[in-house]
């Protein structure tokens, strides 16, 4: 699937799309890391209800202060924020579960 995620971002996003696919692999490659056993369903149960209000308000950001773009553009940009944020929230449950067990 990411390929074909950064395909439609070259396509759609001529000069801003390495910055938007750097986007797509840091939160994948996060999410796929810090997944309990490289699972990546096991990590995506663990998020919890605010973390999902916080991925889904953070990743509308665009709509708001980029109106100038196209519709197609838009989307992308939010769902390439959905994806960092997704890796980035099992990032941070999995970084608060190390500090447990350490203490």
């Amino acid at each position: 699937m990411i390929p074909a995620i950064i395909n439609v971002l070259f396509f759609y996003l001529d000069k801003d799309a390495w910055f938007w696919a750097m986007f797509v692999w840091i939160g994948n490659i996060m999410l796929l890391v810090c997944s309990p056993n490289r699972k990546i369903t096991k990590g995506i149960r663990k998020i919890t209800f605010l973390n999902w209000i916080f991925i889904i308000v953070i990743s509308l950001t665009p709509i708001i202060f980029v109106p100038r773009d196209t519709l197609i553009a838009l989307i992308i940009k939010c769902f390439t924020l959905f994806i960092i944020f997704f890796g980035f929230s099992v990032f941070q449950i999995r970084i608060r579960e190390l500090n447990k067990i350490r203490r």
